[in-house]
């Protein structure tokens, strides 16, 4: 359109010549990255994995995204970390969360005077990232004995 300004084209050459086109706003957006500061970075990078990084860069909430079918986490994690998108490194190892349900029963039988009421608990176990992308403010906090300091490596039972 007439008064717009023209963005910067950028092409990142993967191997086998196979090349991605995007623009030097969308690489900016990490910009320690290699993708930004050395161009040759990705000369023996599978272009389809480039593609799936580059995509989520252009992205507002930056996620990833792929089809159902795509197994290639392990070579999209390591690819991201070889190129700098830390950021990206979380999202691309998938974690798995385990959840149970307990349940106390409803009368004593120790002492048969004593009863106690039902209470049903639920108890979600995994990353703790994941467990909130999941579960959000739902999740009971006060369960959780680990620190803020090294949040994202953290695993919970709740």
């Amino acid at each position: 359109m007439l008064g717009e300004p023209q963005q910067e084209i950028a092409q990142i050459i993967c191997a086998h010549g196979a090349t991605i086109s995007t623009t030097r706003a969308t690489l900016q957006r990490a910009p320690r990255s290699l993708l930004t500061t050395s161009p040759d970075s990705t000369s023996d990078s599978d272009d389809k994995i480039v593609r799936i990084l580059v995509e989520a860069l252009r992205r507002h909430d930056m996620s990833i995204i792929v089809s159902e079918s795509f197994d290639q986490w392990a070579r999209l994690a390591a690819e991201a970390k070889r190129l700098g998108l830390i950021s990206f490194v979380e999202a691309a190892c998938p974690s798995t969360i385990s959840i149970s349900c307990h349940a106390a029963l409803s009368t004593g039988r120790i002492n048969p005077e004593v009863t106690f009421r039902k209470v049903l608990r639920i108890v979600v176990s995994g990353k703790v990232i994941m467990c909130r992308a999941v579960f959000g403010d739902s999740l009971n906090e006060c369960r959780d004995g680990g620190g803020t300091d090294f949040e994202m490596d953290r695993y919970t039972s709740r």
